[in-house]
């Protein structure tokens, strides 16, 4: 199911933005389902990528001066929590970020959340491009130490919440409030601490990330199977971190992020889409001046007047030269 088609044909997506359906480059399924720990109840949560407006890459194309106008811009829209949708009984919730973005995102902050559009299942891609199949095949140039940092960093800050709760003895999603009542402390987030320190392991050590790794593990502390009291889970998850924070040091990935060849992959992927430049200025309305327009006429009369010179049939003989017999 193309979920961005969806939305517009359901009215859930505004006007102004149904060019996302022109321009999605890869729309995927993440989450729980993506990871292999969800059950009947599970929202369905999806990323789409989408390659910006051409006026938005190169605004001065379109007559926009830097410094002077308000250049036309889009990073990011979402349809979460209170916006989430229903389809068929399933709740949907999904974010459409654009593809400059995104690259920042993961590349440069190393978003945790977002980088796992590039590693799902080819069967959790629900719309894809050229450009969307490219990032995927280029994956393992996002993943530098950098990304490491970021995610053991939502690694303890997904830990301290979940201390927090158990101090406190509440939540601050009353939906699973029932999880403090019953184990004392939220299994859910705590699962998702042990699924961070499992993709990181795999970062250091393969450069890569299957994002099922290990999944019965995560499912089992999930939903209650494998218990551990708050002292131990705390435990082992200090533990974990100290064996990642070891292969660290010892890992052949790049310390910063490959910053050229990624901006490199991100131009290929912006021609791959709008192709040549006069397919470029297609996307959108050209500027024209009023001088490029004089200039553009009289070039335009210029080339008629050379026609018009080589096709004027010749003048006729004066009667001086018809009948003039001294040549």
């Amino acid at each position: 199911m193309n979920y961005t088609e969806k939305y517009i044909e359901k009215g859930f997506l505004e006007p102004e933005l149904h060019w996302f359906k022109d321009n999605e480059v890869l729309q995927t399924i993440i989450g729980s389902k993506a990871y292999g720990t969800n059950n009947e109840n599970s929202d369905t949560d999806i990323v789409s990528i989408v390659m910006p407006k051409y006026e938005h890459i190169n605004p001065i194309k379109f007559g926009y001066i830097l410094g002077f106008d308000e250049i036309p811009k889009w990073e990011h829209s979402e349809s979460k929590g209170d916006k989430k949708v229903q389809f068929d009984s399933m709740d949907i919730e999904i974010e459409w970020i654009s593809l400059i973005k995104f690259f920042h995102s993961v590349a440069v902050k190393g978003s945790p959340n977002l980088c796992e559009a590039l590693f799902t299942r080819r069967n959790f891609v629900t719309n894809a491009s050229p450009v969307g199949w490219m990032l995927k095949d280029n994956r393992k140039l996002f993943l530098s130490v950098r990304l490491y940092h970021s995610f053991k960093g939502y690694a303890i800050s997904q830990l301290n919440r979940v201390k927090r709760g158990y101090v406190s003895g509440k939540t601050d999603n009353p939906k699973r409030q029932y999880l403090m009542d019953n184990y004392k402390y939220d299994l859910k987030m705590f699962s998702h601490v042990i699924r961070l320190l499992n993709q990181i392991k795999q970062i250091l050590t393969e450069q890569d990330i299957d994002l099922m790794y290990n999944h019965e593990e995560v499912k089992a502390i999930k939903y209650g199977q494998l218990y551990y009291p708050f002292e131990e889970a705390e435990k082992l998850v200090l533990k974990r971190m100290e064996e990642l924070e070891t292969l660290s040091l010892k890992t052949g990935l790049s310390l910063q992020p490959q910053v050229q060849p990624l901006h490199q992959l991100l131009a290929n992927c912006i021609e791959e889409f709008y192709g040549s430049e006069s397919k470029m200025s297609k996307q959108g309305t050209e500027y024209v001046s009023v001088k490029m327009m004089m200039d553009r006429l009289d070039n335009m009369e210029k080339v008629l007047n050379k026609v018009e010179e080589r096709t004027r049939p010749p003048e006729p003989l004066s009667d001086h030269l018809k009948y003039n017999t001294d040549f």
